[in-house]
């Protein structure tokens, strides 16, 4: 289920084919549009950033757009007549605009389901809900983010364009219904937050974050860690570092003190995949509660946020670069 949601079909590759022409006619436009509509919120974000790396927004029309943002009309009643009133005429309500996102809502309904099913049993199920937070993390977010910073970009900049004015509205209007969508996101992770939360209740926390990196190198990683001041030595040795990182979690109480902010504990975790090949999942650790930094128990909402929109590099990126790099030149 949640594999299928994130594989790219055959389709999309020939609806990004039809996007990346040039003069589309309108019954191509019409198509594409009805053949958006049916993609799931994953594919949708990663089609409009595939067209916008393409084609970039300074070369895209509001009709190209408007296949995945679809302009509709709200009533709004005036005097606070409602609408099921019979005294009221035309004068007393006006039309609202606003735009949606011309997709198939379907991630709720797969976190709904695993919430609600029976199928799995429940270690299996804190599992599949770990996983499916991380992939929202991942990708749903991420995808959001780069549609969003697009956008954003290009009204930044309007003042040495010749853009009409009314593309940038529509972009304004544009990164306000991300900005809503991105809260309806926020509510589907509380969701699987809660469940998550309810099933630790009953089912002892069991483990393991699987890295296979020699014990030796460990050493020299903490080592590098501690003469950088990136980790608390006082609070973590280097056996504790090892043991959080090896040892599955229900054999020990150790945990790893890091001296980084959330931005630079996210640096941290994405250039140990980056380099060493495996991946540390950001709600594992949430879950596990055995990585600590500066900010306390790592919440993964809080580290995503942290990065979201940032275009200044974290501080101190360089030496975490030269860390991870230092251990990946010994392997």
């Amino acid at each position: 289920m949640i594999y299928n949601y994130y594989k790219r079909k055959e389709k999309y590759f020939k609806i990004l084919d039809i996007l990346r022409g040039d003069l589309l006619t309108d019954s191509e436009i019409k198509s594409v549009k009805a053949n958006v509509k049916k993609m799931n919120e994953y594919h949708f974000f990663n089609l409009l950033n595939d067209l916008i790396y393409y084609k970039s927004i300074h070369n895209l029309t509001i009709k190209e757009l408007s296949c995945f943002f679809i302009t509709e009309q709200k009533v709004s009643y005036e005097n606070y007549l409602l609408p099921f009133m019979d005294s009221f005429d035309d004068n007393k309500h006006v039309y609202e605009t606003y735009l949606s996102l011309n997709f198939r809502n379907e991630l709720e309904n797969i976190v709904d389901y695993l919430i609600n099913t029976k199928e799995y049993p429940k270690s299996t199920l804190r599992t599949k809900l770990l996983y499916l937070k991380d992939c929202i993390y991942n990708n749903n977010f991420l995808m959001i983010e780069c549609a969003k910073e697009s956008f954003i970009s290009y009204c930044d900049n309007i003042e040495n364009s010749n853009e009409n004015s009314t593309k940038i509205s529509f972009s304004l209007e544009v990164i306000g219904t991300l900005n809503e969508y991105e809260n309806e996101l926020n509510s589907i992770i509380k969701k699987i937050n809660k469940k998550i939360d309810s099933l630790n209740t009953v089912i002892p926390k069991r483990g393991n974050y699987l890295v296979d990196l020699d014990n030796e190198l460990l050493k020299d990683l903490y080592s590098l860690l501690e003469k950088n001041m990136f980790i608390d030595q006082n609070k973590t040795t280097q056996n504790q570092f090892i043991q959080v990182l090896k040892s599955n979690w229900e054999d020990h109480n150790s945990i790893i003190h890091l001296e980084m902010d959330n931005r630079q504990f996210y640096t941290f975790i994405s250039k140990m995949d980056e380099y060493l090949g495996f991946k540390i999942s950001i709600p594992s650790i949430e879950f596990a509660e055995n990585i600590e930094n500066k900010n306390g128990k790592i919440k993964a909402n809080s580290i995503y946020s942290s990065k979201s929109g940032k275009i200044i590099p974290p501080k101190r990126e360089t030496e975490i670069d030269y860390i991870v790099k230092k251990i990946k030149s010994k392997v």
